[in-house]
């Protein structure tokens, strides 16, 4: 954590797959991801006080965390003495830089840029649009390139050449070169601007088929729309864990089953005739977002199947109707919903019996949701419920004040 800039708050999916991409983490619990690890090692980090907790998720686990200044710099002072890494930021006097295995950058560290010597760096990361991305001759043995929102405009043939490259983070909007799949150990491939979602054109990024012979990629996050697999004979993605954000045209039958084993998926919704029932096939999801750039209103319930694996839930602008939620009310493990920015059309929301049985938290934003009918007994493990934005409910049902396990009702936004 040294190697981030100064009171930056770090997202921990962004930093457990650094460590995994590190080779930092070796399974003890065969029933949990290297992810979920990771995510406990954090938190024992957390209560021994050397990390600090910036942002916690509805369902407790930490989003985003950061290091105090003495603490920061203790680590940093450590780590350069036992060359672990280097911030060439940090101000610290740094002896021996041609030994170096990880090195970090922000505009304040350039003057050292000409001074890295590749043959021992096995990590760089690069901050506030600072690239080595056109300097990689000589990195033979890097693992870990993240330069993070940093905007490229070409990719370098030297990059094809890192063979043990396993975490790639890289702003690219353009089409990806055929020589992507001589990356036999990538595991992480980034190639997006951090939240910048709403502006992005599916026709910019450009995958080519040759990344269904990646078998060892775990997350994918490019903005646009899977190549078709038509004549790849290669095994399936079986490792991959996190995909997004992708056009809803992968969710044929056939390439769903060439990602069996996906956990997280973020789909965008904003073109074409939208076709989600073959959705049933990821019988490991657990976390899925639709979203799309305007409205797209879901008429009927056939063109749409959850799996009953869902934990989570968000829908964001896809105007399902409001008597459709029975869908997503008969999830049976759904523990988080997210209902953003006019995600359901209509005034009225009326809950039936059985429905949310695990529900702990459920968040309501920007809604024209005027009348919402429901009893105590719909939401019996409900934990929190944030309304935000949401102007035309008259109320909020007595009955959910009745239930016994609820911890906070929130309500903010416009009134």
């Amino acid at each position: 954590m040294g190697m981030f800039p100064e009171d930056c708050e770090v997202r921990v999916s962004k930093l457990t797959k650094l460590w995994v991409a590190e080779g930092f983490l070796r399974r003890l619990n065969r029933s949990k991801t290297f992810e979920e690890e990771a995510e406990d090692f954090l938190e024992d980090l957390v209560k021994r006080n050397l990390v600090l907790v910036t942002k916690r998720k509805c369902d407790g686990r930490i989003k985003s965390c950061s290091l105090h200044d003495l603490m920061r710099d203790l680590c940093i002072r450590k780590a350069h003495e036992e060359k672990f890494l280097v911030n060439f930021s940090s101000g610290l006097s740094v002896k021996g830089r041609k030994n170096q295995r990880r090195v970090s950058f922000t505009p304040l560290g350039l003057p050292y840029l000409s001074e890295l010597y590749g043959l021992t760096i096995h990590t760089i990361l690069c901050f506030h649009g600072i690239s080595v991305a056109n300097m990689l001759e000589g990195f033979r043995l890097l693992r870990v390139l993240d330069a993070g929102d940093v905007y490229v405009r070409s990719l370098p043939d030297q990059l094809f050449d890192l063979f043990y490259l396993a975490y790639l983070a890289v702003y690219y909007p353009r089409r990806i070169p055929t020589a992507i799949s001589k990356l036999r150990n990538l595991e992480t491939l980034s190639l997006h601007a951090k939240n910048n979602w709403r502006n992005f054109r599916l026709y910019l990024i450009r995958l080519p088929q040759e990344i269904w012979r990646m078998p060892r990629l775990r997350h994918l996050v490019f903005y646009s729309r899977l190549p078709n697999p038509e004549g790849i004979t290669a095994s399936s993605l079986e490792n991959l864990q996190t995909l997004s954000i992708v056009s809803h045209t992968i969710c044929s039958e056939r390439i769903l089953r060439m990602i069996p084993n996906l956990k997280k998926l973020e789909i965008d919704c904003s073109d074409g005739e939208i076709f989600l029932n073959n959705l049933v096939h990821l019988r490991q999801l657990e976390d899925l977002k639709l979203r799309s750039s305007f409205g797209i209103v879901f008429n009927h319930k056939d063109i749409f199947t959850f799996p009953k694996s869902l934990r989570k839930l968000t829908l964001s602008h896809v105007l399902l109707l409001w008597e459709e939620m029975t869908i997503v009310g008969s999830l049976p493990n759904l523990r988080v919903l997210k209902l953003t920015h006019w995600a359901c059309k209509g005034s009225t929301w009326e809950i039936s019996d059985g429905e949310f049985p695990l529900l702990e938290f459920l968040v309501i934003q920007k809604s024209f949701l005027e009348d919402w009918i429901t009893e105590s007994s719909h939401f019996p493990m409900l934990k929190s419920l944030v309304l935000d934005e949401c102007s035309k409910l008259a109320e909020i049902p007595e009955d959910i004040g009745e239930i016994p396990t609820l911890e906070l009702i929130e309500v903010k936004g416009k009134a």
